[in-house]
């Protein structure tokens, strides 16, 4: 479980849509956690094929000139956290050269060893917990909805590079905070189906 170090990840020069939010949590979760040494932002679905024929799916953050950062569990590092998509953006108001609302589901994944931050016992995880959500609770843009703590579920959508669990369990910890992002975008050109909003929203 041994994988390179990530280098300094750019923040988006411009970030529009949910890209806008994420990037306002993930600046907000480096500078109030010291013990959070990487914080990233939205992780897309990557794939590799690896020598046995099965494909490897990871989370690969942007780390710029068209290339991603496997943001897999990593002993190299302390700490770390990126963002999913969770579901489909729910528009409760769209009207055309006006302030449109949209609201999403996306989780927030942390990863990280107590040992490396602490030394402490598996009882001092609770207390990281709370800090990241007094994070996000000041946060007005997310509503926290659910957290799944310290199981397989967290990474669920993701391969592992083991054949073990053992990244789960102590020194370990991870969670995945499940939240609402609620966020809106004035609209100045005219739309003609929902399918071309999706689109707008997600490639921007």
């Amino acid at each position: 479980m041994t994988y390179k170090t990530p280098d300094n990840l750019p923040l988006l020069s411009n970030p529009l849509g949910i890209d806008q939010g994420i990037q306002s949590l993930q600046i907000e979760l480096s500078e109030n956690l010291q013990w959070l040494e990487y914080s990233f932002g939205r992780a897309y679905l990557g794939k590799d094929r690896q020598q046995t024929g099965r494909d490897y799916i990871y989370p690969a953050v942007y780390k710029g000139d068209a290339n991603y950062y496997d943001a897999s569990p990593n002993d190299n590092v302390i700490s770390q956290s990126f963002f999913v998509l969770d579901g489909d953006y729910r528009y409760s108001d769209y009207v055309i050269n006006n302030q449109n609302l949209f609201e999403v589901p996306i989780s927030l994944i942390i990863w990280g060893n107590l040992k490396k931050i602490s030394g402490v016992d598996e009882h001092f995880g609770q207390i990281l917990l709370q800090q990241v959500l007094s994070v996000i609770n000041n946060n007005e843009q997310f509503t926290v909805q659910s957290i799944v703590d310290n199981e397989p579920d967290v990474f669920s959508e993701f391969s592992d590079r083991l054949e073990n669990s053992s990244l789960y369990y102590y020194p370990y910890f991870c969670y995945r905070i499940k939240m609402t992002l609620s966020s809106g975008e004035e609209c100045k050109e005219t739309i003609d189906n929902t399918l071309e909003i999706y689109d707008i929203w997600n490639n921007s």
